[in-house]
């Protein structure tokens, strides 16, 4: 992660629900929130790396 730089940052709140195929729940309900971090090589702007963290009330994924 040496040299990168946060060019951007982009938040959103979920919640929805959806119907799977099969299973024990007919509804799964999906709330979360979520950050994007977008950073860039200072060298070379052709490296972009973003990474994706959803906050649910259950836990966190990364």
């Amino acid at each position: 992660m040496d040299g990168l730089v946060l060019k951007e940052t982009k938040n959103k709140s979920i919640d929805t629900s959806w119907i799977p195929p099969y299973g024990e729940r007919k509804i799964i309900k999906e709330k979360y929130n979520e950050i994007v971090l977008t950073f860039e090589q200072k060298a070379s702007s052709n490296y972009i790396m973003d990474l994706q963290i959803r906050l649910y009330n259950e836990g966190l994924t990364i």
